[in-house]
């Protein structure tokens, strides 16, 4: 269950009622958080599927050659080369989950939100690994680039 934390449709579940509610209250300061959550999210999935792209490594679960990387004739045999359920890095759940909850982290003044929220990406990040959908790499590298995403457009915003 942790790892769905870390797929845009359920962020997007999760920041809904909180966009709808700073409406209703005219609370500037939560819808803006709502719309950078999302806006960083976008930036996030849009990276992390040009790098899949790039890179086409294989999931652990897979694993078709002994390097882990793609060559020309699996992609031609497989004639779906970019739809990406087979691509791992970099981890998108990863990504996602550590660009929203950064975001949220880096514009909350409460500790205790702020704790919250890496606690819930870093779990987002062990189970990808744990599920073998993904190389500690993957997640790693995720993570950095999510925690720069999250943090740059906070202080942008």
């Amino acid at each position: 269950m942790i790892t769905h934390l870390g797929e845009p449709e359920y962020v997007a579940l999760l920041v809904f009622p909180m966009f709808l509610y700073s409406k209703i209250k005219s609370i500037v300061k939560l819808e803006n958080a709502s719309l950078g959550i999302i806006i960083v999210m976008i930036l996030g999935v849009s990276i992390s599927t040009i790098l899949k792209i790039i890179f086409m490594r294989s999931r652990p679960f897979l694993e078709w050659n002994s390097s882990g990387f793609y060559f020309i004739e699996d992609i031609l045999e497989r004639e779906i080369p970019f739809k990406g359920s087979y691509m791992s890095f970099p981890s998108g759940h990863t990504m996602v989950a550590f660009c929203s909850y950064s975001f949220l982290a880096f514009k909350s003044q409460k500790t205790s939100i702020k704790v919250l929220c890496f606690l819930v990406a870093i779990l987002v990040g062990i189970s990808r690994i744990c599920l073998s959908a993904h190389w500690m790499s993957d997640v790693f590298t995720s993570a950095v680039i999510g925690t720069v995403l999250g943090g740059v457009y906070a202080n942008k915003r």
